[in-house]
């Protein structure tokens, strides 16, 4: 009997020694086999944890893998010498337990559209395999799990699911009255706002908890993901804004566009989608259209207001403090501006290390993420607008359009320069452009009144040109903060005469329409 008890007592610290419990009992760290086991415990189940595990897991094992370990935790055998009595007991208190939280967890695996990607399916010819064995077919939740299995192996890609449009009659749309081919200012900002809303929510919602997960630990393969289309959409917004301005000679027609886009962004801000409003409030807080005091001096002090209300959301001083707690209040369905969470994704993919102790894997690394991912996932959900196809097809043939290219930024800067010419502003608002890759110019001592609390980028000149280009937007790192940082009203109305004066030709031809994120 002492030699059994040594032996327990030794396996008893090999446990100990594969999986570390914090003093609240959440899972610190634990070797792949010690997590699969603590996931089908025979003990009271953790919830949190186990969906933490089956949305992350892909991050430090595979499927094959996993699939493995739960089929040996499955034939869990009973200790030796037991008697027919405790063997007895094992088996109703442990062992069924066991199989039963199994089976489950496979079931969590095929019902659950944000565990098995479409390149994972593969696994449920081996699960189909393994639930028809005679011992476990005798399982009523093994029955269950075989119609599931079957029932996602005829759907294909219906396991990625999309949630249900919800109830209720939706406003009455505001339909353009031109027959004609839309223009900026034939769309109500409500509708256009509404249509632009429709349209982001939808790319909102195919943002996959793997995707996520990949983009913050750059482990992004070649393939375009739903995020880089986010970030696509986003940025050809601003680009789109900036365009709709600078295509008008007249300084009142700009005026008027400034005006309606201020308030699409508005509405947009009211309607919570923060990815749109963001990405509006950047394109009009570039260079190219800060510059233009002939424009601005014609928007009048309500659309001001408005534009400061969407500056504040976005305005990135300590971490973003006031649109975490706007969203702490903000009720479903919502389009959040998604940089923060990549931002928040990245920090704690850079602050923590994947392994602990040479192979216990960092589980509370991954818990935060999935906390992160679980935030994301709370608004997918879709609004209840009416679709206008006229305005969908003015949206979409609009974003088309814009060219995202490097060239792009200095075209606008030059159109810039043509709508308003600098020696025409002798003493009215010129602006110089910043970028991550130019600094800014230095202002003179004698012009230094009222810049004591300005700050500036340094340098960082070559520092993202060979990110791929797909990857620029209004992002979560140094760079966006830097970007709304700038662009606050004060700023832009600022007399920056004696810089632009002071500037060469060159360092005032580098505009700043997006920056770039990793």
């Amino acid at each position: 009997m002492g030699f059994e008890r040594e032996r327990e007592r030794e396996r008893e610290l090999q446990r100990e020694r594969e999986i570390q419990i914090d003093p609240d009992g959440s899972v610190r760290s634990g070797t792949v086999p010690a997590l699969v086991e603590r996931l089908t415990t025979h003990e009271q189940g953790d919830p949190t944890f186990i969906k933490a595990f089956l949305m992350t897991f892909k991050s430090f094992t595979t499927v094959d893998d996993l699939f493995n370990l739960l089929v040996q935790r499955f034939w869990i055998r009973p200790p030796p010498k037991l008697t027919t009595t405790e063997r007895e007991e094992w088996g109703k208190l442990k062992q069924h337990v066991i199989r039963i939280r199994v089976l489950n967890t496979f079931k969590s695996m095929v019902v659950d559209d944000d565990v098995l990607e479409k390149d994972d399916l593969f696994v449920l010819d081996r699960l189909k395999e393994f639930i028809t064995a005679d011992e476990v077919s005798k399982f009523p939740a093994a029955k269950q799990l075989l119609m599931l299995i079957e029932r996602a192996q005829k759907g294909g890609d219906s396991m990625i699911k999309m949630v249900t449009a919800p109830q209720g009659v939706p406003p009455p749309p505001i339909v353009p009255k031109s027959s004609k081919k839309l223009k900026l200012l034939d769309i109500e900002p409500l509708e256009l706002a509404r249509q632009l809303t429709i349209m982001e929510s939808q790319l909102y919602q195919r943002v996959r908890p793997m995707e996520c997960l990949q983009r913050a630990s750059e482990q992004r393969t070649e393939n375009i993901d739903n995020i880089a289309v986010i970030i696509q959409t986003s940025n050809k917004i601003a680009l789109w804004a900036v365009e709709s301005v600078l295509s008008k000679e007249d300084s009142w027609r700009r005026a008027a566009a400034v005006k309606h886009l201020i308030n699409v962004a508005d509405q947009c801000r009211v309607l919570n989608n923060f990815s749109t409003m963001a990405a509006i409030t950047a394109g009009l807080n570039t260079p190219p259209i800060r510059r233009l005091e002939q424009t601005w001096e014609q928007v009048n002090q309500g659309s001001m207001v408005q534009f400061g209300a969407c500056e504040t959301i976005i305005d990135s001083n300590k971490n973003f403090i006031k649109y975490r707690a706007m969203m702490t209040s903000v009720i479903p369905p919502c389009v959040p501006f998604i940089a923060i969470f990549l931002l928040t994704l990245q920090f704690i993919q850079d602050s923590n290390p994947d392994n602990l102790q040479g192979s216990l894997v960092n589980f509370r690394k991954w818990q935060m993420a999935s906390e992160v991912i679980n935030d994301i996932k709370r608004w997918q959900a879709p609004f209840n607008f009416h679709t206008i196809p006229s305005i969908q097809a003015y949206i979409e043939e609009s974003l088309n359009a814009i060219s995202d290219t490097q060239d792009s930024s200095e075209r606008l800067w030059n159109i810039s320069l043509e709508r308003e010419p600098r020696e025409r502003a002798m003493g009215l608002f010129v602006a110089t452009p910043t970028t991550p890759e130019t600094p800014p110019i230095k202002q003179p001592p004698r012009e230094r009144k009222n810049s004591e609390n300005q700050t500036h980028p340094p340098n960082e000149s070559k520092k993202s040109s060979d990110k791929s280009h797909r990857d620029r937007i209004i992002p979560p790192d140094e760079d966006m903060r830097r970007l709304f940082q700038e662009c606050k009203i004060g700023v832009r109305r600022a007399n920056l005469l004696s810089e632009a004066l002071a500037a060469t030709p060159e360092e005032l031809k580098t505009p700043a329409i997006s920056v770039r994120v990793r």
